[in-house]
């Protein structure tokens, strides 16, 4: 088995011991990477396709998939892509919303955060970026929306999760000349 094969039951892992780590109140945040940007990483468990590769080494990784994604069905395999991405979010937010906390459970009180840095992955545009939110922070967030900001600099967002941790008086986040204050509508 190929170590990169290992993904899957890492990604489980590293699910597991944030939520007891959280759930034992040990941390208050966590990240879980499944990949550095420009990371090549196979997803063969998804089938053969995702484990080709027109070079010599038999693999073809996500980062080759992104580059080529107007190609319709390299396209269709970075649908199936982030689906398994997305999949392994909501596992996290079931695995939080099995917890009781308070009137109501820890997922209530948390926010999953879920991104990629890229907003097309063949240029490397950072415009369009997509950002899922889950949870609602204690109340905090909006739930149950799609929202669309374009142009708007992900430094905006970021004002709106330090708001959202507390930190009210903050103006800004990063840059001010990214962040001329937080997005509207996501907040309750």
């Amino acid at each position: 088995m190929n170590q990169n094969d290992n993904l899957p039951a890492l990604g489980t892992t590293a699910m597991d011991l944030v939520v007891g780590a959280m759930s034992c109140d040990l941390i208050r945040g966590a990240t879980i990477q499944f990949g550095r940007a420009g990371a090549n990483h196979r997803l063969a468990w998804l089938g053969e396709a995702f484990g080709r590769n027109p070079g010599n080494d038999g693999t073809e990784g996500i980062h080759s998939f992104a580059h080529d994604e107007l190609t319709p069905s390299t396209r269709n395999g970075l649908v199936q892509i982030h689906a398994w991405y997305a999949g392994e979010m909501k596992a996290l937010m079931d695995r939080l919303a099995a917890i009781p906390e308070g009137t109501g459970t820890m997922l209530d009180n948390t926010l999953v955060v879920w991104f990629n840095e890229l907003g097309k992955g063949g240029s490397h545009e950072l415009t369009e970026t997509p950002w899922v939110l889950g949870g609602n922070l204690g109340g905090h967030f909006k739930t149950n929306q799609f929202l669309d900001f374009p142009d708007a600099p992900h430094n905006r967002l970021l004002l709106n999760l330090v708001h959202g941790m507390g930190l009210s008086n903050e103006t800004s986040f990063g840059d001010k000349d990214f962040c001329s204050g937080p997005l509207a509508g996501l907040t309750a």
